[in-house]
């Protein structure tokens, strides 16, 4: 069924960058062949153009102009897209079905009247740096919806554009199976009754992370050893930062700075459980994070501060809190168990194989 359709990706080249979006788009062209990808990319910043696939076609689509005035002028956005098709040599009548990945895409949206549109809904997009504006335009467009979590599909899409008379599907995010897969990595040894627990959080350290949730957590569980992985991204002067330093310089903290993607897993592999410190805020509450699925993928229960009720399904192996006293309750909880032996492993890879990129793409698929 999906062969007949000839689909087109509307994408931005920073969507080949997020490994878990990347995994995704492949997978709706493997599932669907001839599908074809278009990605957008200032023309000025050349250096930004890495768009290599094995699986998918990927043509760019060059900003010859500031994108602030493509968007405002009709007809700089006219003359771009001409250049672009000469160049380029694409014809967007060989497609009847045309995915947007990202706001912006509302620039195609005089070339792609006749075509079904599904839009990609990932994030509060104008808490982003896109505008209201933007983002009502490409969600105007759309025949269908795709929402990564329940409060984009039932919250955000009423409260800031006032619409109702969509489809909107909810599309949880996912896992590429391919770069969590705990068979292509070295398997942690086999637990004794004496061996230390360890506690890992991979992620950045940013505005989003509830930093003194975190600092509460590891100054109460000083005979736990909390391992973090990613970048500090706290401004010089903010509080966060003094706060993060006070972690990091903590005995029972092993901080290792930034691991690229490649290396993640292999990481990861060696914990035992992992957590997620989202700091509760309209805006995580619709975040549908990757992170979950990946910490599964790999075998680790999950304990997480919770923004929403997204990972119910997921509750045997992943414990959602609210507050550090819950979290450090529950957590202990989590580490006893192991303790006396009770293994998730196969329970939360199950878990993570139900949201894997191939089981979302067809997902989509199902909506053309």
């Amino acid at each position: 069924m999906n062969q007949a359709h000839k689909i087109l990706i509307l994408c931005n080249v920073f969507d080949f960058t997020a490994y878990t979006r990347r995994a995704t788009l492949e997978s709706i062209a493997k599932l669907s062949p001839g599908t074809k990808c278009i990605s957008t990319v200032s023309y000025w910043f050349p250096q930004e153009l890495r768009l290599h696939s094995d699986h998918l076609e990927i043509t760019p689509f060059f900003y010859y102009f500031p994108y602030q005035l493509i968007r405002r002028f009709r007809i700089l956005n006219y003359i771009n897209f001409m250049i672009n098709r000469m160049r380029k040599n694409f014809h967007l009548e060989d497609f009847d079905t045309v995915i947007l990945s990202r706001p912006h895409n509302h620039i195609f949206g005089p070339y792609i009247k006749d075509k079904k549109k599904i839009v990609i809904l990932s994030d509060a997009y104008h808490t982003m740096g896109n505008t209201l504006d933007e983002t009502r335009k490409v969600i105007e467009m759309a025949d269908v919806i795709m929402a990564t979590s329940m409060a984009l599909k039932e919250v955000y899409v009423q409260k800031y554009y006032s619409i109702t008379d969509k489809k909107i599907v909810y599309w949880p995010n996912c896992v590429d199976l391919e770069v969590w897969d705990p068979r292509k990595l070295n398997e942690k040894k086999s637990r004794s009754v004496n061996d230390e627990i360890t506690v890992g959080f991979a992620g950045n350290f940013m505005e989003a992370t509830d930093i003194h949730l975190l600092y509460e957590v590891v100054q109460k569980m000083k005979n736990v050893t909390f391992i973090l992985a990613g970048k500090d991204n706290f401004p010089a002067n903010a509080p966060e930062k003094e706060i993060f330093q006070k972690i990091i310089s903590a005995p029972n903290v092993n901080y290792k700075g930034y691991i690229h993607y490649t290396q993640l897993p292999q990481e990861v592999m060696t914990w035992d459980i992992c957590i997620m410190i989202d700091a509760i805020s309209e805006h995580a509450s619709y975040h549908h994070h990757n992170k979950m699925y990946q910490y599964l993928a790999l075998g680790k229960p999950v304990v997480f501060q919770k923004n929403h009720n997204d990972y119910e399904s997921l509750k045997e192996v992943a414990v959602g809190v609210t507050g550090s006293s819950e979290f450090v309750e529950q957590l202990g909880l989590m580490i006893q168990k192991i303790k006396n032996g009770e293994d998730f492993t196969e329970k939360a890879k199950y878990m993570a194989s139900l949201n894997s990129s191939e089981k979302r793409a067809e997902q989509l698929l199902s909506m053309i």
